[in-house]
């Protein structure tokens, strides 16, 4: 029985072949007229999303400009008035105090304490006015 059941069905599908051939054949000429149109539609719909998407850009920068502009204010707002310049820069700690006039100042050569500034005076107009080294070898560092 159950070979006889096969048998008919095969005879079934056999004779529904050039129905589904020609049904075949007519869906694959629809697709193929579609085929465009489904391109154009789904192009519509990207260009879409991406106004949509440039939309979304726009709306988050403008977003985060307004939440930095209320920050600002609210800082600002909360400051306050701005120190004299004096009173902002604090006191070195451990600093020396400011030399007085009766203190000298220290000799150009910390190698000849003895030897006085002028020793190192150019006559040559195209040198510098003093010598970057000292022109005396009586002690050497």
């Amino acid at each position: 029985m159950l070979l006889g059941s096969d048998k008919s069905l095969v005879k079934y599908y056999l004779s529904q072949k050039p129905f589904l051939e020609i049904v075949r054949s007519e869906l694959d000429e629809t697709s193929k007229e579609l085929q465009p149109v489904l391109l154009s539609l789904l192009e519509a719909a990207y260009n879409e999303v991406e106004d949509f998407s440039l939309k979304l850009e726009a709306r988050n920068l403008s977003h985060s400009r307004r939440v930095k502009v209320d920050k600002m204010k609210e800082i600002m707002a909360n400051e306050s008035p701005i120190p004299s310049s004096s009173s902002m820069i604090p006191e070195p700690v451990g600093a020396l105090p400011s030399p007085s006039i009766n203190i000298p100042y220290p000799h150009f050569s910390s190698c000849n304490p003895h030897l006085h500034y002028t020793a190192y005076l150019n006559d040559d107009p195209f040198m510098p006015a003093y010598s970057p080294i000292p022109l005396s070898t009586s002690k050497k560092c």
